[in-house]
């Protein structure tokens, strides 16, 4: 199988057999492999290879076939292209794309993948393979007849294997796309650099190769070494690759490997313009996870960690996307979610996943989540937009105790119309806007007034007068608290102070918040 092949197929209906829209686009690729590998293999077997180099090359590209290069995104990368390509240079399409998809056929059911995607795998080589070599014959008609060992045949060479890499990556990287139900483009460039990169080495080691095996096969072994070489060199960059998207202790995609996957799925969805059904960014945060490590040790909490990811797995569906953004914070990108009321279903289904006891320790440990909820494209067209409201709603969750919550803007303290509201409120104790209103207190007794409880208000010039509940908040999760609190104080005072003077004697309640509860300096203030 020449790179990339197709290892990951998790877009199955709940029989395992794939869906009608990988089946027909499956078909097709594969009704187009097979018309070409009828066509190279009606031309005959010729060339100036021996069958002894033919069984050769074929043997080493199974084996390179059963030892593939696993890469993000369901992609495969291995060396087999050497060996495909050298039989192509030598004997001519034919024993070409008869290797090209008998390995990568072969490759699948030893390693017991379903057999259609085994079909797929060798035929869709064979149409890249074959592709590849129609670009050489049609650029160079008597090149099988010759050795390739001449700096002429470099442009021929070059546009062969382009013209491969592009047919064989564009097939596999559309048969994941409908798999998942995600635009092709969002798949394009994952990984390009390392397939195109490893693609040109492959193809100029070919031609050396096949040299060295016409002078002798002895030799062969020794242009092994190269071969190894590229193999690992793919591996290193793939690894790194990987460690740079996947969190080390679950073995789940990072945060960062969530926001590039989503940005290339939002920026594909923005530039297609059409519409969609809707998707969801899911924030979920463990409840009290501090406890569990305090109790039993870090070690604990990362044995606990390790079994989240499984439990929030079974609850997605194949197309969605899960990552461990750090500590006890886990993102979900759900897809097919139409509207508010479906988001809050499938939530609540994934939080029930986490009902179930986690057994650790020896103990049988129940947790509790909190997650927020924000929608695309109703809340935000990029991630970054996305994962902060989700943040922000999941942080209401906590506080409402209610499992799941939905992004509301009228609830986000820090949306640019409360940061606006926020810059206002403190021009407004600035010059007073912030008015107080005072509640009578009355004894049951005889309906004596013996004192008042402050009501705030605000009287904004453009928005009317405002209740509390409009402004509170926000001063509640900024700095701004204790300044209003001050202010509400001082003329609450001055007001108690007049009726005083008055001969009524009146007591003022005043509310306060739990900021200033916690804040050391307030009874000195007071």
């Amino acid at each position: 199988m020449v790179p990339p092949a197709y290892s990951d197929a998790p877009g199955h209906q709940t029989d395992g057999r794939p869906s009608v829209a990988v089946r027909v686009y499956v078909g097709i690729v594969m009704c187009g492999g097979t018309a070409m590998l009828i066509g190279a293999v009606a031309a005959g077997f010729g060339g100036r290879i021996n069958s002894v180099q033919a069984v050769l090359f074929g043997v080493l590209a199974l084996l390179a076939e059963l030892r593939p290069i696993r890469l993000m995104r369901g992609f495969e990368l291995n060396v087999s292209l050497i060996f495909v390509f050298g039989l192509l240079l030598a004997a001519g399409p034919g024993p070409a794309l008869v290797a090209a998809a008998g390995a990568g056929f072969l490759s699948d059911v030893i390693h017991r993948k379903p057999l259609w995607k085994g079909l797929f795998n060798g035929l869709q080589a064979a149409l890249a393979v074959g592709a590849g070599a129609s670009v050489l014959t049609l650029l160079d008609p008597d090149g099988y007849s010759r050795l390739y060992a001449s700096p002429r045949d470099l442009p021929a060479l070059l546009a062969a294997a382009l013209v491969l890499f592009l047919v064989n990556h564009l097939a596999v990287a559309g048969a994941i796309a409908v798999d998942r139900g995600i635009p092709v483009a969002s798949l394009l460039m994952t990984d390009l650099v390392l397939h195109g990169v490893s693609t040109l080495m492959m193809v100029m080691l070919a031609p050396i190769l096949l040299v060295a095996s016409e002078h002798s096969l002895y030799l062969v072994p020794v242009l092994l070494v190269p071969v190894g070489a590229v193999y690992f060199a793919a591996r290193t960059l793939s690894d790194r690759d990987r460690q740079a998207f996947t969190d080390p202790l679950t073995g789940l995609n990072n945060r960062a490997w969530f926001h590039a996957s989503a940005d290339a799925l939002f920026g594909d969805e923005s530039a297609a313009g059409t519409a969609t059904t809707g998707m969801a960014v899911m924030l979920i945060d463990l409840d009290r996870f501090k406890e569990v490590n305090d109790t039993l040790g870090h070690q604990g909490g990362d044995e606990l960690l390790a079994q989240i990811g499984p439990r929030l797995k079974s609850a997605l569906s194949p197309r969605d996307q899960l990552a461990r953004f750090g500590g006890d914070e886990f993102g979900i990108l759900i897809h097919d979610v139409p509207d508010s009321a479906t988001a809050l279903e499938r939530g609540g289904e994934i939080l029930e996943g986490l009902e179930q006891p986690f057994p650790l320790s020896g103990l049988s440990l129940d947790i509790e989540a909190s997650m927020g909820i924000a929608l695309y494209p109703e809340h935000g067209t990029d991630i970054d937009t996305l994962v902060r409201r989700a943040d922000v709603a999941m942080y209401l969750a906590k506080e409402s105790r209610r499992g799941a919550e939905l992004y509301n803007v009228a609830r986000d303290p820090y949306s640019p119309e409360k940061l606006t509201m926020l810059g206002e409120l403190r021009r407004a104790l600035e010059v007073e806007e912030c008015v107080l209103h005072y509640q009578p207190q009355a004894r049951i007794s005889d309906g004596v007034i013996v004192g008042a409880e402050v009501l705030l208000r605000w009287a904004h010039p453009l928005r009317g007068l405002l209740a509390p509940d409009a402004f509170i908040p926000l001063a509640e999760r900024t700095g701004l608290s204790r300044s209003l609190t001050l202010y509400v104080l001082e003329r609450a005072l001055r007001q108690c102070r007049r009726w005083h003077d008055l001969g009524l004697s009146l007591s003022v309640a005043v509310n306060l918040s739990v900021r200033n509860l916690h804040d050391s300096t307030f009874p000195r203030d007071v």
